[in-house]
C-alpha cells in the first residue's frame, strides 16, 4: 500500500486518511493537536510576512514622497500619487 501511495497523489491521500482512522483516540488527537499546531504556526508566518511586506512598502512610499517633496512637488499631489495623509506627510517634511 504504501509503494502504491508513493506513486499516485490520490492514493496516496486515501493512505493518510486510512492511517489517521485507524489510529487509537489518545493517538489520532494527539495527531489532531500537532496537526493544528503547525497549521496555527504556518499562518502566524503567512501573518509575519504579509506585514513586513507592508511596512516595506509603506517605508518605500515614505521615501518615494521624500524625494517628490525635495523636487518642489506640491505636498496635495504627493499625497494623491502616495495615498499618504496629508497630515502625515506636512509631519514627516517638517523634520
Amino acid at each position: 500500500m504504501e509503494m502504491l501511495a508513493e506513486k499516485n497523489e490520490n492514493i496516496r491521500k486515501a493512505y493518510k486518511v486510512l492511517k489517521e482512522a485507524s489510529m487509537d483516540e489518545q493517538k489520532r488527537m494527539a495527531y489532531e493537536s500537532r496537526q493544528m499546531a503547525l497549521m496555527d504556526e504556518r499562518t502566524k508566518i503567512t501573518e509575519a510576512l504579509e506585514e513586513g511586506i507592508e511596512l516595506g512598502s509603506d517605508k518605500r512610499n515614505l521615501e518615494n514622497a521624500k524625494r517628490m517633496h525635495e523636487e518642489g512637488i506640491e505636498i496635495q499631489l504627493i499625497s494623491k500619487i502616495t495615498e499618504i495623509p496629508i497630515e502625515i506627510l506636512k509631519e514627516k517634511f517638517s523634520k
